[in-house]
């Protein structure tokens, strides 16, 4: 049964895949007729990853168990790469295989074990099986794996998975598109080295261009509306919260993805908020952005409700992490 706020309360059990490829992790007496969108603690089928449910609001803390189940290798000498690049997507098998192409050359050239962690999102269109072809390209020093959710539960569910899956000593997470060249990481990686615990591109140059003005002009409406918005309610000295790139080291994940509830296209604030309100060192790096078409994402009123009701109730979600490190 569910507890408020969409917290999963019931115990969970292992269920044999019928595809042989390991378990699904189940909340006990939960079945397959419970239908997408409704219910926390849903179904998830894993790959190196941990399930979340779909619902109010994500169930805090560290989720569901985890089995190993695709791996292209080891990483490093110690079995922990220096970087996890974490990308989640959500019926990308088209875009996806450019996207891998320039992961895999751009990972190939460091001079450091690396890991990616591609988080298929409930993806219909065989995106999983997409990466684990893919996964057999990739050289030694480059480990892929994949976490795959059994349906769709929200770009900042998938984001929270495969950053908790991570093991790399810096993660960063960037989308599928490549709106962000995978170049970029190195810069925020570098502040990373420098002492940051957070390196969160923007997309306003030092200049003062801001590369948003390629956008079509109903996203620029609604990415100045949530901006306001939010300045207002829950992050106000960062710029941009939204570009796709973002960076951590790896001893902060837990104090923020295990803390993260919203699991929609508001959670990087929510991100941010809870790095704020821990007095992390947060880097913002200017890096090179364009718009890209075939997003997932719909502007709508509809969405437009949700991300306002998302900043509205961020504060109240939190009332306890102040100073908390």
């Amino acid at each position: 049964m569910l507890g408020r706020a969409g917290r999963l309360t019931v115990p969970l059990t292992p269920v044999l895949s019928p595809q042989g490829e390991g378990a699904v992790w189940r909340p006990a007496g939960f079945g397959r007729g419970d239908r997408a969108g409704t219910g926390d603690g849903a179904a998830s089928r894993c790959l190196n990853g941990s399930g979340r449910g779909r619902g109010g609001a994500l169930p805090v803390g560290g989720g569901v168990p985890t089995l190993t189940i695709m791996s292209n290798g080891p990483a490093g000498g110690d079995g922990r790469p220096e970087l996890s690049l974490v990308i989640p997507a959500l019926n990308e098998s088209r875009r996806i295989p450019a996207t891998l192409v320039a992961v895999r050359a751009y990972l190939s050239r460091q001079p450091f074990a690396a890991e990616l962690v591609v988080v298929d999102d409930g993806s219909r269109d065989g995106t999983a099986e997409v990466v684990r072809r893919a996964a057999r390209r990739f050289p030694a020093g480059v480990v892929v794996r994949v976490v795959q959710h059994a349906r769709q539960l929200g770009k900042g569910a998938a984001v929270r998975s495969g950053c908790l899956a991570a093991r790399g000593r810096y993660v960063a997470y960037t989308d599928a598109d490549l709106a962000v060249p995978v170049e970029e990481v190195g810069r925020v990686l570098a502040a990373l080295r420098d002492g940051c615990e957070l390196a969160i591109g923007t997309r306003i140059q030092p200049d003062g261009s801001d590369m948003r003005a390629s956008q079509p002009l109903l996203r620029r409406l609604g990415g100045a509306g949530f901006t306001a918005m939010r300045r207002r309610l829950a992050v106000a000295e960062i710029v941009d919260t939204q570009c796709p790139l973002k960076a951590f080291r790896s001893e902060v994940l837990p104090h923020l993805f295990r803390a993260q509830r919203l699991r929609g296209w508001s959670f990087d604030a929510e991100i941010l908020y809870l790095a704020e309100q821990r007095g992390l060192r947060i880097c913002q790096v200017p890096v090179v952005w364009r718009h890209v078409t075939g997003s997932n994402l719909r502007p709508g009123a509809k969405l437009a409700v949700q991300v306002a009701w998302d900043l509205v109730r961020l504060r109240a979600l939190h009332l306890r992490v102040r100073g908390a490190k």
